[in-house]
């Protein structure tokens, strides 16, 4: 069997891979860190070719998605017709469990997943997520927005 794929380094380097007893063949992919962040939205294709009796190939292609455990924090915001009014959604990513810690420019907090916020004057507000993973609380993630609310 060959694996192929467009990102990484596999085990085998591109050298067919022998079936074991129970008719799998397996090969590792590294991914450097440089390349996880290139994937975008984290999911690339690897592609497998089997040799089959009468020189027949068969060829199948498997999307993989990257999860990780480290938190990423990411959000988008929309102001609402008052100008004052804020949605925010948690954009970011993880394969764990988060606690949320909202910080709206001093003027309040928040623990939910997606709030919704009213400022009390208009002009620049400075936005704070922190995302925390609850199965290790040393990981953690921040991203910082600078709104802008018309008077």
């Amino acid at each position: 069997m060959n694996f192929f794929t467009a990102v990484g380094v596999l085990d085998s380097g591109g050298v067919p891979q022998a079936t074991n007893a129970s008719g799998r063949a397996e090969d590792r992919l590294t991914l450097s860190e440089a390349e996880l962040d290139s994937l975008g939205a984290r999911n690339f294709q690897v592609r497998a070719e089997v040799a089959g009796f009468g020189g027949q190939v068969l060829e199948e292609t498997f999307t993989i998605q990257v999860v990780s455990d480290v938190p990423v924090a990411a959000f988008n915001s929309r102001v609402r017709a008052d100008n004052r009014t804020v949605d925010f959604t948690f954009t970011g990513n993880c394969a764990c469990t988060l606690e949320y810690a909202w910080d709206f420019a001093g003027a309040g907090t928040s623990t939910e997943e997606n709030p919704t916020f009213t400022f009390p004057t208009s002009g620049d507000k400075v936005v704070t997520l922190v995302v925390t993973s609850l199965q290790n609380p040393t990981l953690t993630g921040t991203a910082t927005a600078t709104i802008t609310l018309p008077p």
